[in-house]
């Protein structure tokens, strides 16, 4: 029983290896490591970032949205408005809320997003 416990240990932290993660440093001074597959998005106000994770909100201290695009780094973490971040394989639906502007939907996840028409055709080829 013991030998079988062990394996499923050592069996999952080679999963947990695969996932691509990266370290924010919060607003309190900690650091924390995120995987990349459970952001679902990222909003910025003034220089502010609030990661919005399956796990819960982070404020992200003095981070711009560039640098989270760049720390992130994958093809399914897109850009959808000035001030925000969208992880793609979130999404459930997009709301046209005027010609310029919609608001984004998410799986099992109350927080909403913006979507501008300048990143509009990129997040819906993405999309299909």
């Amino acid at each position: 029983m013991v030998k079988s416990f062990s394996l499923h240990l050592k069996s999952s932290a080679i999963i947990e290896k695969e996932r691509k993660s990266t370290l924010f440093e919060l607003e309190n001074g900690t650091n924390l490591k995120v995987y990349i597959d459970e952001i679902i998005f990222v909003e910025t106000n003034f220089r502010t970032c609030v990661l919005n994770t399956v796990r819960g909100l982070y404020m992200l201290k003095k981070m711009t949205l560039k640098k989270v695009l760049e720390l992130t780094n994958q093809e399914f973490i897109l850009q959808t408005h000035r001030s925000y971040l969208v992880n793609v394989k979130f999404i459930s639906n997009i709301e046209k809320l005027d010609k310029r502007i919609s608001q984004i939907h998410f799986d099992k996840y109350e927080g909403m997003a913006l979507l501008s028409y300048t990143y509009r055709n990129n997040v819906l080829e993405r999309l299909k």
